[in-house]
């Protein structure tokens, strides 16, 4: 009886102290359940955490992948009107050269004109006053046969005009300028002489006397 009290009594300790040992063992474990309950709430909040992030790092990498293909277009762009803008330019400049090879060439062809219509203008000038001199010349010359001219035409009309007077025919002009003419002595005149005394002033006339 005793043995087998004490192998009951042996059987009840060490059953609670499995028990106990299980119990322990138990809130261990719980422990341990709890706290890889609470890391693992604590990772998926850092894993939410993460996502979050990552999204707003993708989110973000997006923004500035389209802010980047903008800046981009607009680099592109702006090295286009650059290209574009150098292209006029040097077009531009080319033109520039030109027209100004242009006017050096039209300014010595200018230049060459000018002399040349120079040295016209004096030649001109110069034909111009020996023909002005020579006209001049002539011209007077014809003044002069012109009144020359006149002057006879003026005795012509005179002596037509004393002609007509006369009454007489043309034939009975020619007919008496045909016949001799008689001479007739020109009558002959003393001159008055001046007699001047010593301290006379006005001369004393006296008239010869008539015959």
């Amino acid at each position: 009886m005793k043995v087998a009290f004490i192998i009951s009594t042996f059987l009840l300790i060490l059953s609670l102290s499995t028990s106990g040992y299980l119990l322990l063992e138990q809130s261990k474990f719980r422990v341990l359940i709890d706290e890889s309950h609470q890391e693992s709430a604590g990772l998926k909040k850092k894993t939410f955490e993460i996502s979050s992030q990552k999204t707003a790092v993708e989110k973000e990498q997006a923004q500035l992948r389209s802010a980047s293909i903008g800046v981009s277009n607009k680099l592109n762009e702006a090295l286009l009107q650059l290209t574009e803008a150098v292209s006029r330019s040097q077009l531009e400049r080319e033109k520039n050269e030109k027209l100004i090879a242009l006017n050096i060439k039209n300014e010595k062809n200018t230049s060459n004109q000018i002399d040349q219509l120079n040295r016209e203008l004096v030649g001109a000038r110069s034909d111009f006053n020996s023909t002005r001199i020579k006209l001049t010349g002539e011209l007077f010359d014809s003044k002069n046969r012109v009144n020359e001219i006149s002057n006879k035409l003026d005795g012509a009309s005179q002596a037509l005009k004393a002609f007509l007077s006369t009454g007489l025919t043309p034939q009975e002009i020619v007919d008496l300028k045909r016949i001799k003419p008689v001479k007739i002595p020109a009558p002959s005149f003393k001159s008055p002489q001046v007699i001047r005394p010593g301290k006379l002033t006005t001369p004393i006339q006296i008239n010869p006397k008539t015959p």
